[in-house]
């Protein structure tokens, strides 16, 4: 077995990377020889020379680990394009509406994001504030494998509760919804029982971790009821992530064989066998409207375990989606890779669509700056709007902002899809030019909260655990296409805040009636 320091591995690690871009851009230019792909291929190699000066360091890797696994989803983001169309066969900019434009103003809004992250790595070493008051609630504190497990049961009622009604006409006006989605997150504390150490824990036994397998494979299956691919490869992405973490932690990568292996099988259960169940789960959502969770579950495996009829209808999928894209349209269409979960983590059509929309309507626009502002005001629960903004009926405006501005673009009625964005385009919609220094602004102080989410101690730095358990959805996936810029302000000012006083009044309550014993 041959071991690399992690200093030694973030050097080759980095240079693999460089690599296969350059050898994907000189294809791409070969294959596809246009100006919209010198700029293409230009604009990914440039992010990732300055992902590598500025944020794929080893010191910001041991010192800010949970903003380094955020920005990190965003080089995916301008890294994976170039090398997955070419092996799905297409150019980079195929169906793209404006493609100079976007991968342009793209690279501005990544160096955007690089000044944020930089500012706030120099505020954050002096500044501790935030994470000074987070230890004084608890939020550092250890739990025991007992107490994990207790948290783990919680969150399968509540997961249990919301599968059990999620496509009823009850769960559509079902309040406090996202209150039992946050206590749900609770499910995946056991999984940490792996990654004990980064949360103040010694290392378990091994029968622990089988145990925990177990867990993890029987809550994926749960999972698949969801209807939701995103939840049903959030515990993978979870362990993975932890796993990465580990190393940083350590210090250290080991290089062996069996790891090699393991990373292959990785690659091929998520190409493979987790693509088809993705896709079957998406040719199951037809029948999921006041449909019992556990109805919908024996209908995705039974198409999932169809393997012939699964491929048919694949086949037809793929070719209705390359039929319907070569019509210049402005009805929205997200298909721009074939790999169903590497869609959403590396999709320019989202970003050019966006964009494009954002020009026809006018950057400003006033009636998205409205709208935002309208969105702003009833992020908190309907008593405090009431009281600070008069009567806001919420309903009027569940919507996603995407959905607005293809209204808005399109001249046409407000179609709810709640359409994911790109920050760049929703944000030039809203603000025109000033969108670059209020996402400066605004993504600091996200950077800023995330290095405050680790401790100092002997030997590196400690997590608490509330953090690892949305590792992924929360901190990992926050820089991707979604709801723009009012996500982001969501977050900052009622997200986050809410979201930690819910989860420490049910930690609490548990610490208080589980034994405290570290194992």
């Amino acid at each position: 077995m041959e071991r690399f320091n992690l200093r030694t591995s973030v050097d080759y690690i980095w240079n693999f990377l460089l690599g296969i871009l350059i050898i994907s851009g000189i294809l791409e230019l070969i294959l596809f020889p246009s100006l919209d792909n010198i700029v293409g291929t230009v604009v990914s190699i440039v992010s990732l020379i300055l992902y590598g000066r500025f944020v794929f360091r080893y010191d910001i890797m041991c010192s800010r680990p949970i903003s380094f696994i955020a920005f990190s989803a965003l080089i995916l983001f301008m890294y994976l394009p170039l090398p997955i169309t070419l092996l799905d066969g297409n150019e980079m900019s195929h169906h793209l509406y404006c493609p100079k434009t976007t991968y342009l103003l793209q690279l501005v809004y990544f160096v955007c994001c690089i000044i944020a992250f930089n500012m706030a790595g120099r505020y954050s070493r002096n500044h501790h504030g935030v994470r000074v008051f987070l230890k004084k609630l608890g939020y550092f504190s250890t739990p025991s494998l007992l107490q994990l497990w207790v948290l783990g049961l919680i969150g399968w009622l509540f997961k249990y509760f919301l599968l059990s009604s999620q496509f009823t006409e009850e769960s559509i006006n079902m309040a406090g919804k996202g209150t039992l989605s946050i206590f749900a997150s609770f499910i995946y504390a056991p999984l940490l029982i792996l990654f004990y150490p980064l949360i103040g824990g010694r290392p378990v036994y091994k029968s622990h971790q089988i145990f925990v397998i177990f867990y993890l494979l029987a809550m994926m299956i749960l999972l698949v009821a969801t209807n939701s691919r995103n939840q049903v490869i959030t515990p993978l992405f979870m362990v993975l992530i932890c796993f990465i973490i580990m190393c940083i932690y350590k210090r250290r990568l080991r290089l062996s064989v069996k790891h090699i292996a393991l990373s292959i099988l990785l690659l091929f259960i998520i190409v493979g066998p987790l693509s088809d169940l993705a896709f079957a789960m998406l040719m199951a959502r037809s029948q999921r409207h006041n449909t019992e969770f556990t109805t919908l579950l024996k209908t995705t495996l039974d198409i999932y375990s169809d393997k012939e009829h699964l491929y048919k209808l694949k086949s037809i999928t793929d070719n209705e989606n390359e039929e319907s894209n070569y019509v210049y349209t402005t009805d929205w269409n997200e298909y721009y890779v074939s790999s169903i979960f590497l869609n959403r983590v590396c999709n320019y059509r989202v970003i050019d669509a966006s964009i494009y929309h954002a020009q026809r309507a006018g950057m400003p626009n006033k009636i998205m700056l409205d709208d935002f502002l309208v969105h702003l005001m009833i992020m908190f629960p309907q008593p405090v709007v009431d009281l600070l903004f008069g009567h806001i009926d919420k309903s009027k405006y569940a919507y996603s902002p995407q959905d607005k501005l293809y209204e808005v673009s399109s001249n046409g009625a407000l179609h709810v899809g709640y359409k994911v964005g790109g920050d760049v385009g929703l944000a030039l919609s809203m603000f025109g030019l000033f969108a670059f220094p209020i996402l400066i602004f605004v993504y600091m102080l996200e950077f800023i909260l995330f290095d405050n989410l680790v401790y100092r101690r002997r030997g590196g730095v400690g997590f608490s655990f509330l953090t690892l358990i949305s590792i992924y959805s929360t901190y990992f996936l926050r820089f991707q296409v979604g709801g723009g810029v009012i996500s982001h302000v969501n977050f900052l000012l009622w997200g986050f805040p809410f979201n930690l006083v819910m989860l420490l009044i049910v930690y609490n309550v548990v610490k208080r009636i589980v034994p405290s014993v570290i194992e």
